[in-house]
């Protein structure tokens, strides 16, 4: 759906980041963190799935930083011919 490139600090470095985004429904998933590299683990405490409404209303980060408001025609099923470039 879509496409973001974005620059930012991590562990004192600055990394890019070409990131693709994929709208798949599932009727549930269980994550699995068993892969992640220790800095990735450090950082993540807790996940869980968000229902639109909460995004929309929530003051966390989410990335691209306007989520919530991309979130809705896609699910509506207003879905783009080509994946759009999104910003930060």
């Amino acid at each position: 759906m879509w496409l973001r490139d974005v620059a930012f600090l991590w562990n004192g470095v600055v990394e890019r980041h070409i990131e693709q985004y994929f709208l798949i429904r599932v009727e549930s998933h269980h994550v699995d963190s068993a892969g992640f590299e220790p800095s990735e683990a450090a950082m993540v405490s807790a996940h869980r799935w968000w229902a639109l409404g909460e995004i929309l209303r929530s003051d966390e980060v989410f990335a691209p930083a306007d989520l919530g408001a991309r979130l809705d025609p896609l699910l509506c099923g207003k879905l783009p011919r080509a994946p759009m470039v999104v910003g930060q």
